[in-house]
């Protein structure tokens, strides 16, 4: 539990494993460790430890029970029934990680009125949450969702004091400010971002696309376009070591395909696509491989390539699917279906992929893939908050 607690996800797992090969009536550590491999995304072991810890059920206590219920609601992609197995675990035996688990997903569901109260049960600084950064994503979402960008922008400074070093906590702060449309200090998060050191899974060109897309979201579409240029000029500067990076390449294709160079981030996306097809092959995917070739068909579909794009769609059909994604083979065929002008189909794709696995966050309101659905009711309905 130490290991868990501390983040270290991988080394927490093996040691549940070790934990229930010595003692196989033993069965509290494959709940844990199913929890450690969701965390890691290790979604087939996830399932063998639940799977193993289902057939001893009756050994668990209640709220155990109610803990194994969420992982498997969690592998299945139904996040209603993980929330309320957590609810009930939180009921049984209250603990703080019930409490933030509660509050994660009830953004995940988009419940983010439930998560103020619950976070106010919550020490961001005690035992449990110490270090954790990933403490105070959540109420700034649930903020943002709710529309309280001021409220949103009180919680990511307070983040910030916490943990100033780290650049996630800027883009809470950041992405706050352009909801605000306060255009001058998004410009001076983003020259205080450049001067971090570079981080893993967030880069300043992340923090810079996600600001865009907020300021064109929230009536700023000229300093939206100018935030995407500082974004190319900043993939522009890099060295090649940190220009070949993947995850760079991705921004900046991303970039690219937002200020309207369809050709070259085409002819990216479909290089990153063709370097994973060569490493484990075609059949093989992860939620990054799914990007990719999903961001190559909204590609296709932007530059009025119908054909490709309805091709592209179809391909990702065949992908493996994985319970947890920002964005699950559906919503991708959602935002191909958007770029074609074809709203009645991305939404009704966009549900789909909200019942099976798909995220509730800020990033769907105020993705630029789905920006031909911004006045349209039945998207607005449908990412509206339900509670």
């Amino acid at each position: 539990l130490e290991h868990f607690f501390r983040r270290e996800f991988e080394e927490a797992a093996r040691h549940f494993h070790h934990a229930a090969e010595l003692d196989t009536t033993y069965v509290q550590p494959l709940v844990w460790e199913a929890t450690a491999d969701i965390f890691l995304s290790e979604w087939g072991d996830a399932a063998r430890a639940a799977g193993a810890a289902e057939r001893h059920r009756e050994r668990l206590l209640p709220s155990e029970r109610a803990w194994l219920d969420y992982t498997q609601g969690i592998l299945n992609g139904d996040f209603a029934a993980a929330s309320q197995a957590v609810r009930r675990a939180n009921t049984i035996a209250p603990t703080p990680l019930w409490t933030y688990m509660q509050g994660v997903l009830a953004v995940f569901t988009n419940q983010p009125g439930q998560v103020p109260e619950l976070w106010e049960r919550l020490d961001p600084e005690g035992e449990i949450f110490t270090g954790w950064w990933q403490y105070w994503e959540w109420p700034t979402e649930a903020y943002h969702l709710l529309g309280q960008h001021r409220r949103e922008l009180e919680t990511a400074r307070r983040a910030r004091r916490q943990y100033p070093e780290f650049l996630t906590t800027l883009s809470f702060e950041t992405i706050a400010l352009a909801a605000l449309g306060r255009v001058e200090e998004v410009n001076a998060r983003i020259d205080e971002c450049l001067a971090l050191p570079p981080q893993q899974r967030r880069r300043p060109a992340f923090l810079m696309l996600r600001a865009s897309e907020e300021l064109r979201a929230h009536g700023h579409p000229e300093s939206a376009d100018e935030v995407v240029q500082r974004a190319i000029r900043w993939y522009r500067t890099l060295g090649p070591e940190e220009a070949e990076l993947e995850i760079n390449r991705f921004d900046y294709a991303r970039a690219l395909y937002m200020a309207g160079d369809y050709d070259e981030a085409e002819a990216i996306f479909e290089s990153l696509s063709g370097d994973w097809a060569r490493t484990v092959g075609y059949k093989v995917s992860t939620p990054h491989h799914v990007s990719v070739v999903g961001a190559v068909g909204v590609v296709a579909a932007a530059r009025g390539d119908r054909e490709e794009a309805m091709r592209i769609s179809q391909q990702l059909e065949d992908l493996e699917r994985h319970p947890i994604s920002r964005r699950p083979v559906p919503a991708w065929q959602a935002a191909i279906a958007a770029q074609l002008g074809e709203k009645e189909r991305a939404v009704n794709l966009l549900g789909q992929a909200l019942s099976h696995g798909l995220l509730h966050g800020p990033q769907i309101h105020s993705d630029f893939d789905f920006a031909p659905l911004q006045d349209y009711p039945p998207f607005r309905t449908l990412v509206r908050p339900k509670g």
